[in-house]
């Protein structure tokens, strides 16, 4: 059905603009702990439910180059709402956070100094340190001014949140220039992540980074406890999506259907944890038996002798890729040995087994050893070797004529 055209200039003259509320929750501290607020326009008074969707308002808002006035309208009805529901005496946790979308363009339009938005939260008595202003730094032009934005509402205590992140024209590279306190993954990364690898790196690499910049991240669009279980899993530390609860007014969320699907999400977490950490303990039980059923071989051997240790050895076991020896100085002293598996084909030369001679003294899996440890595990990474996703375990040993070598075997990890 073909939208009627919109009033801009009536709809804000007649504040028929209403907002719902979208929860936030932290399942492991099993509480709600914010609210996106969305727009939405009112067609009819009688029936707040015949409502305008946000894209034909906000787009009639700019061809009727009234976006300001509009951006401000949906934003004050969102923090009366707030105020209505939460005020200053309700303090946190029992007060959620506020998530405020702003539209961003209208940062180019001159806007920034303005004042409006601190002023409407001091009218009202908000705390500024409750409020999310929610940034969409790839609408805007002016870079210059969104820093300057930025700096005054963090000063104010307003709490900043980069929206979208991994979609299409999200750039990473101003997130050194945000700053954000909040960084929310787009729903195109949380789609099916519990079934798509690359989708599960690419999160848990935007995790890590959000932790190591002292941020939060929140997986947005969750819709199925799978995907709820695998972000949690991931690092994110709060989730919002249709698997929750959608989107309402204030007066009608519904908090018991969100705790209880937190207390499914936490309770399949619990499981899953639980059974990874046994999977990882038998993993490791592994890597110790293979360890040391090959390094008793070569104890009994002279270095010359080391290749056919190796080769015997790689018949036994199939979850093991290769094998190689190194001398105390990190220089290969065996062949790389691999097992049943060959290397990956068609990855071109830089995948390619090292020979007697190599360097690998730069090496995590070496110089782990060489500061003292006896042993060491890396996390999975990519065989240079051939290719293949692999972690390497060193063991250092000494073999029967006391010479001290160091065993490194490369086996294929345990998907997680």
């Amino acid at each position: 059905m073909t939208q009627a055209p919109i009033d801009i200039k009536k709809l804000i003259e007649e504040e028929r603009v209403v907002s719902i509320f979208h929860p936030i929750v932290s399942v492991l501290k099993g509480s709600l702990v914010g609210i996106e607020a969305l727009a939405r326009g009112v067609n009819n008074e009688e029936s707040l439910n015949d409502w305008i969707s946000p894209y034909h308002m906000f787009t009639a808002a700019n061809q009727q180059n009234m976006i300001v006035e509009f951006d401000r309208l949906c934003r004050r009805a969102a923090l009366n709402a707030y105020c209505g529901t939460y005020s200053q005496s309700c303090l946190p946790p029992c007060q959620p956070l506020l998530f405020l979308n702003l539209d961003t363009t209208i940062i180019d339009k001159g806007v920034v100094g303005s004042g409006f938005l601190v002023n409407t939260v001091r009218e009202l008595g908000l705390d500024p340190n409750r409020i999310v202003i929610e940034i969409l730094e790839s609408k805007v032009k002016d870079i210059e001014a969104l820093q300057r934005f930025i700096k005054n509402y963090k000063a104010f205590g307003f709490l900043i949140a980069l929206d979208d992140v991994g979609a299409g024209h999200s750039n990473l590279d101003r997130i050194h220039m945000i700053k954000p306190d909040i960084i929310k993954v787009d729903r195109g990364l949380i789609e099916n992540i519990d079934k798509e690898f690359y989708k599960q790196e690419v999160f848990r690499s935007l995790a890590n980074l959000s932790k190591r910049i002292g941020a939060l991240v929140v997986a947005e669009g969750v819709e199925t406890l799978e995907e709820a279980v695998q972000a949690l899993e991931l690092g994110a530390d709060f989730l919002q999506g249709y698997y929750f609860t959608k989107p309402a007014v204030l007066e009608g969320m519904v908090v018991d259907q969100t705790r209880e699907k937190m207390q499914l999400v936490a309770e399949a977490f619990r499981k899953n944890t639980i059974k990874k950490i046994r999977s990882k303990k038998v993993e490791y039980e592994t890597y110790d038996f293979i360890i040391h059923q090959v390094i008793e071989e070569l104890k009994k051997v002279s270095p010359s002798q080391f290749d056919i240790v190796l080769y015997n050895m790689a018949k036994m076991f199939l979850n093991l890729e290769c094998m190689y020896i190194l001398d105390e100085s990190g220089m290969q002293v065996s062949s790389t040995v691999f097992c049943q598996r060959q290397p990956c084909e068609n990855r071109g030369f830089v995948y390619q087994p090292a020979e007697k001679g190599a360097d690998h003294s730069l090496k995590n899996y070496y110089l782990f050893l060489s500061s003292g440890q006896n042993k060491h595990i890396t996390d999975s990474y990519i065989s240079l070797a051939s290719g293949n996703p692999c972690v390497t375990v060193s063991t250092a040993f000494v073999n029967q004529e006391n010479q001290k070598y160091i065993l490194c075997v490369d086996l294929y990890p345990q998907h997680s």
